[in-house]
């Protein structure tokens, strides 16, 4: 619907035209891949300096922070993208992932979790950070049926801490086909 000026069409170019700093930002991924989260965030620290405007430069630094473990850097990256970058798929599971880290960084180990809830099956804080466990280890059916199981037995638990936890898992799974089946059985427990 007529002439759009430069500087909008240059912006839409930019989210869509490759840029030099996109090979290095597969380097990084590379490296993540292969467990080398500190070499990931040197590449992307100087990829980022050289192009700052590159969301997907952003994107992987914020993810290689949280691979270090650094989760108040990977979201204070996140943070500093603009804010059309921010609503991305991508970004909301990144933003999932570093809320499990967060919430299991004080919770017991697996195995302490387990053995609390053989010995009694109504421990529902146990069952509450085992599932948090489960999401960040990526054991996702685990979790889920964690999570329905406090809902089953306790819907009032940690101000609905079993459907908070399941609509975060479906946050961070996004896409995946296995949300649908999930919705559904909270759904049949909601009513």
């Amino acid at each position: 619907m007529g002439a759009l000026p430069e500087g909008t069409i240059r912006e839409f170019l930019d989210r869509h035209v490759a840029r030099e700093s996109d090979s290095t930002v597969e380097e990084a991924r590379e490296r993540l891949v292969a467990g080398d989260a500190d070499g990931a965030v040197a590449l992307l620290a100087e990829a980022r300096e050289q192009d700052p405007d590159n969301p997907r430069v952003t994107l992987v630094l914020a993810q290689a922070q949280a691979a270090m473990g650094d989760v108040a850097a990977a979201e204070a990256t996140l943070d500093s993208l603009p804010a059309d970058e921010r609503d991305k798929p991508d970004v909301a599971t990144l933003r999932s992932q570093l809320f499990f880290e967060v919430q299991v960084a004080e919770a017991p180990a697996a195995t302490e979790l387990e053995a609390r809830l053989a010995a009694e099956p109504g421990d529902h804080q146990a069952r509450l950070h085992l599932a948090l466990r489960k999401v960040v280890d990526r054991d996702y059916e685990t979790a889920v049926e964690l999570l329905l199981e406090l809902m089953r037995q306790d819907r009032s638990f940690g101000d609905d801490a079993g459907r908070r936890g399941l609509l975060k898992v479906f946050e961070l799974l996004g896409d995946d086909p296995r949300v649908s089946q999930y919705r559904r059985r909270m759904a049949s427990l909601l009513h």
